[in-house]
């Protein structure tokens, strides 16, 4: 998200829209990759994503996370 858009619900409405289709398509989970230092990472957070491991094994490189959809 370009600087001058973030805080304003944008990100939100849409991880919000991609779970809520994950859960009508019965999905497992819902996994992203984020940068260490991307300030997205509390938005993950607060939807409940997990962090389960790094790509490559590197710390520089980004984290994966998971999400466990439950139907809602």
């Amino acid at each position: 998200m370009v600087r001058e858009r973030r805080g304003l619900g944008v990100g939100f409405r849409l991880l919000g829209a991609v779970i809520t289709q994950a859960r009508r398509e019965e999905r497992v989970a819902v996994s992203l990759s984020v940068e260490a230092e991307d300030p997205a990472r509390r938005l993950y957070r607060r939807f409940g994503f997990e962090p389960v491991g790094g790509v490559g094994g590197s710390p520089t490189l980004p984290t994966l996370l998971l999400l466990v959809v439950r139907p809602a």
